[in-house]
Formats: structure tokens, sequence, C-alpha cells
């Protein structure tokens, strides 16, 4: 976890000096800001930021219905179903196979060859990469709360 708090909206109030306004002034100045009026803190960021941008269901905008970013529908590798009429070879890949002669439709394609994309490659870098099951991931991930995170790592291990 970071060991320095960063300033959100609660700053340290500072002299007026040639030039600048400080404190007192920039209050005078923006006298209508949320910030002035005791409307908005740090808590108060730090709580919208989790249920609003972390957690939950948000609507894009994007021709999106929603993004949940707690990844709910994130698959558990051993439940994916794999063969032929487009479903993928692996739990790791999509069926290679063409659909055949004439045809664009995946619905026509074949099982992919016998063991192709079974096994994963190892991953480049460190934690734990193929090992780990997206569904479990997502959970580990939905559980996190702003200031949990560790500077350089991607994860809390």
């Amino acid at each position: 976890m970071a060991s320095q708090k960063q300033t959100m909206v609660e700053t340290t109030p500072t002299e007026y000096k040639m030039g600048g306004a400080g404190s007192q002034g920039l209050q005078k100045l923006f006298a209508g800001s949320p910030i002035y009026k005791g409307k908005i803190s740090d808590s108060e960021r730090a709580e919208y930021f989790q249920d609003n941008v972390l957690s939950g269901v948000r609507n894009t905008g994007f021709g999106l219905d929603g993004f949940d970013t707690d990844f709910v529908d994130a698959p558990e590798l051993s439940e994916v179903k794999t063969g032929d009429g487009g479903l993928p070879a692996s739990p790791y890949v999509p069926n290679p196979t063409s659909p055949g002669e004439g045809s664009q439709n995946a619905t026509d394609q074949p099982e992919a060859p016998e063991d192709f994309g079974k096994n994963p490659n190892s991953q480049y870098g460190v934690g734990p990469g193929h090992t780990l099951s997206p569904k479990a991931s997502a959970e580990k991930i939905a559980s996190q709360k702003l200031g949990d995170y560790v500077l350089g790592r991607s994860s809390q291990e």
C-alpha cells in the first residue's frame, strides 16, 4: 500500500504569496465550490470512487447495456464447453478449423485436432498467470477496495 497520503480535495492551507491567491483567496474566488461548502471531502470522494467506479455495474454509453466491474460472468475454465459447431478447441484457444468449402459459418466447423490447445503455455513474468481461473481472478479483483493496492504489484499476494 502507498505509504504517503495523496492530496485529493482536502489541501494543506497556504498563505497568500505575491501573485498567488493562497487558500483564503481561493476560497473567496471559488466560494460556490462544493469543496469549500463542505459537500465533498477526501473520505466522500474515496467512497464515491469505490461505489461508482470500482464496484458494481457501469453504463458505458458506448452501445453496451452495462459493464460489471466485478466480472460476475467470468468463466470457470473447467466448465468451458469445447468441440465443433463454433465452440472453442479448449478453454485457452479458439477452434482453428475451417467451416469447409463454401461456408463462412462457424457452426459448420468440425472439432479441432485432438490435444490442440489443451495445455496452456507457460506465461511470461510473475504471478499466477495461466494457472488461475478467470472466475477466481475476478473474485479476487472484485473483493479489492480502494487502498488495498500495493505499488509495483498487480495482486496482494
